[in-house]
């Protein structure tokens, strides 16, 4: 079988083999098939067939049948393993950029002049929501935002909904817990974040975070309380360091949170630890 040179070679991009290429991509033209009738067909060794596609079931790229007698194989849909793929890149990515951050920047500052970081404020509600709205449509992976501001989370869930349905999955939500997650998880618009995120809680949450793919974009809202009013202002920097920092300050605050459950989600829960 004749597989065109820019398939094997995007798939190659991704970490795949020859004949990790040519089973994959048999499976998808021909439907299940077993072991003996994908060697054949793919011209992979018997010998080493049952490796390859242990390695193509561990990138979820094929799911096996294993009622049936001998096992059949078959390709996964192009779409949800190409997601699967798309995940496993940028954690991995993810995995990597923060250790060489960790390990290459105390280098850095060790030789030479600090860093100077140009951070840019704005100034009011409506166009610090603009900004957040702006900033998130731009998401590529994932989106991290904490807050305890119910106008910010009614203005961001239509985008997040948005981003959901593009196959975006990797969305986190931090809230303060206390009276806020009372009256938030009393309310519709929790039944619909839900659906779309991993909802955490905490004992405080300063102002409002929103972090996009990694740090790469990141914008922080606080109140400033004057003598009889409050200023809603915003913080943003064009420099990758302000991205990084914000998101490991993210991370250490989810991993200290607790996960919030709805009733049914816990009923479910349940249900399945039982079965």
């Amino acid at each position: 079988m004749d597989i065109p040179k820019n398939i094997k070679s995007n798939l190659k991009d991704l970490g795949f083999t020859d004949y990790e290429t040519s089973i994959y991509i048999t499976l998808l033209i021909t439907g299940p098939l077993n072991a003996k009738e994908l060697s054949k067909a793919s011209k992979v060794p018997y010998s080493r067939i049952y490796q390859v596609i242990q390695e193509l079931n561990n990138k979820e790229f094929i799911t096996k049948d294993k009622d049936s007698r001998p096992t059949l194989f078959y390709g996964a849909p192009p779409l949800d393993a190409l997601k699967s793929a798309r995940k496993r890149y940028y954690k991995e990515f993810d995995r990597k950029t923060k250790f060489l951050f960790d390990e290459l920047n105390p280098m850095y500052l060790m030789k030479n002049a600090p860093q100077r970081l140009e951070i840019y404020q704005i100034e009011g509600k409506k166009y610090c929501i603009n900004k957040m709205q702006k900033l998130t449509r731009r998401a590529k992976n994932d989106v991290l935002l904490a807050t305890s501001n119910t106008d910010i989370l009614k203005s961001i869930y239509p985008i997040l909904k948005e981003l959901r349905l593009k196959g975006i999955s990797n969305i986190h939500l931090l809230i303060q817990s206390g009276q806020f997650e009372k009256n938030f998880r009393k309310s519709e618009l929790f039944d619909s974040i839900k659906k779309i995120a991993q909802i955490k809680k905490t004992e405080k949450v300063f102002g409002t975070l929103i972090v996009i793919d990694g740090g790469l974009d990141a914008f922080m809202i606080y109140e400033k309380s004057l003598v009889d009013e409050c200023i809603i202002s915003g913080i943003f920097s064009e420099a990758p360091l302000l991205g990084i920092i914000l998101f490991q300050y993210f991370q250490y605050l989810y991993d200290g949170a607790k996960i919030i459950h709805s009733s049914k989600t816990k009923k479910n829960v349940a249900r399945v630890n039982i079965v």
